[in-house]
């Protein structure tokens, strides 16, 4: 391999049309992270190659130490296996990966996840990548210089930078995404609309709504080839702050673009108008749907009976749930969810919210179980536990089998009630039936039994939560804490702490308040 880095030159053809392929700016350092290293001994990797061809299994004989050398080893190896054999390279990959005391480097790490992506092993590139992103002191330049530095000696595909970028997301790591892909734009390297779409989903969906713009600008400038799903994004993060006069001017120039609004378009800007108000400008453009050729579903209708019911208009959101169920023709579906019903729950018009329910059975409209969820969410909301639990036995006389949100609604109310023993009764049923209950289900049962001075039935279930791969998060742990300072036992209290660090779960304000408030009121000092 030569020794000073060239322009480099991304293999073609692409999998995306030619706006969204990647492309390299002249940046001289760019291969430099790899090329720079140490020569590799060729008789190494070319017996490494030939122990491979042979069936032999070569990692034993990887170099310990310098790190360097072995990552070196490693690439040379991925290169050539590459040219010669892709599935010779993942048969190495698979081996490097069951060796878990071998350190890699980002480039070895790099050169291991372009073979995945050349051999269409996305899910596994993926994992790859996340053990990159999560190693302590990697910089996202750093990330992003080893897999380009590797891209063309591996003979990679640009949907690489797409993963990364997904991976971060799907992650939850939205700042360093954001990061990434502007780095990567630095670079010359453009990822697709579709990764970008989830980049900026994810920003909007979290209100980081700066960081959204700043990545919105970034594809603009790109000429990335945007759809309408961008549109549907893009649209939302104007709604969220409030910028409805500039949506329309918006929407102009995607059309001009060949971008056209679609239904989530439309319920978009409906519930937005609906949430702020304007529920005159939300009929409007109810209206218009049709001269655009757009039928409203049931969220379109959900959004004005929502914004109706808050306006204290029942009468009339009883009008346009009568007008949604009939005139629609939409018997056959089960009918549309019942927000009148749920919200005329909330306004504590109970009789009311029960009436569209028993009127749906006179127009042969069959309740499902997302309409009994709804009334049971509203009657344990204001604490009417006897009406949840009498819905519910009606729910399953009707042959609607409660899911998990229904379970999980009826554990809330019942636990927030002091119901400890009907919850408990329930959280057996839900598992008799096979529904898996979830981080939420677990919770909440803990927080019910600590809030009742019931600790150690909270600890057993939060033993059970951890037999089930439900893993607990911050409030768990600082309700169990809080539990067990409470009662005084603070060894207990301790021991949670040190399980929790050693789950890398970080503590907050609250957990340390709860065991500063405890150590104080025994005169004792905290330890940590």
């Amino acid at each position: 391999m030569a020794a000073a880095a060239k322009r480099v030159r991304l293999s073609s053809p692409f999998p995306y049309p030619r706006e969204e392929a990647v492309t390299l700016a002249d940046k001289a350092n760019v291969a430099a992270v790899y090329l720079s290293q140490s020569p590799v001994p060729s008789s190494l990797s070319d017996q490494i190659i030939s122990d491979l061809e042979r069936g032999k299994n070569p990692i034993p004989f990887l170099p310990r130490s310098p790190t360097h050398l072995c990552s070196s080893v490693v690439v040379d190896v991925v290169y050539k296996c590459s040219r010669r054999s892709p599935l010779l390279g993942q048969e190495f990959v698979d081996l490097l990966s069951k060796r878990s005391n071998l350190r890699r480097s980002s480039e070895s790490l790099s050169a291991m996840i372009h073979v995945l992506v050349q051999n269409r092993r996305h899910a596994d590139a993926q994992s790859l990548i996340l053990r990159m992103i999560r190693r302590r002191g990697s910089l996202r330049s750093e990330i992003v210089d080893a897999l380009i530095s590797t891209y063309l000696g591996c003979n990679s595909k640009p949907v690489v930078f797409d993963l990364l970028i997904r991976t971060y997301v799907q992650a939850r790591k939205l700042r360093e995404a954001t990061e990434a892909f502007l780095v990567l734009k630095e670079r010359g390297v453009f990822v697709s609309v579709n990764a970008c779409n989830s980049l900026l989903a994810g920003l909007v969906r979290v209100d980081w709504l700066d960081m959204a713009w700043e990545v919105y600008r970034a594809v603009a400038e790109i000429g990335t080839g945007l759809n309408v799903y961008t549109l549907n994004i893009i649209v939302n993060a104007l709604c969220k702050e409030g910028r409805f006069e500039e949506v329309d001017v918006f929407m102009d120039g995607m059309v001009k673009k060949g971008i056209f609004p679609d239904l989530v378009t439309y319920n978009t800007l409906i519930d937005a108008h609906c949430r702020s108000g304007q529920l005159e400008k939300a009929l409007i453009l109810l209206g218009s749907m049709e001269i655009k050729g757009l039928k409203p579903d049931v969220a379109t209708y959900n959004a004005v009976l929502k914004g109706l019911c808050s306006k204290g208009m029942h009468d009339k959101a009883k009008e346009l749930h009568l007008e949604m169920g009939i005139l629609q023709g939409w018997k056959s579906t089960g009918i549309i969810e019942d927000l009148s019903g749920n919200f005329y729950s909330k306004a504590g018009r109970y009789q009311s919210s029960i009436a569209p329910f028993r009127e749906m059975k006179a127009f042969d409209l069959v309740p499902d179980n997302v309409i009994y969820t709804m009334l049971i969410s509203g009657f344990c909301r204001v604490g009417l536990m006897p009406e949840a639990l009498r819905m519910l036995d009606e729910m399953l006389d009707h042959g609607c089998i409660p899911d998990l949100v229904t379970y999980n609604t009826m554990l809330n109310g019942l636990c927030k009630e002091g119901r400890l023993s009907d919850a408990d009764m329930l959280f057996r049923e839900m598992m008799e039936r096979r529904i898996s209950p979830d981080f939420f289900s677990f919770t909440t049962l803990i927080h019910g039994y600590c809030r009742g001075g019931h600790v150690k039935i909270a600890f057993d279930i939060f033993t059970t939560m951890l037999s089930k791969n439900v893993k607990p998060d911050i409030v768990t742990y600082n309700t169990l804490i809080g539990g067990f300072c409470k009662e005084g036992d603070l060894e207990k209290a301790n021991d949670l702490w040190d399980d929790m660090i050693n789950m890398e779960i970080l503590p907050n304000c609250i957990t340390y308040s709860i065991l500063i408030d405890s150590y104080c009121s025994r005169g004792m000092l905290l330890k940590h």
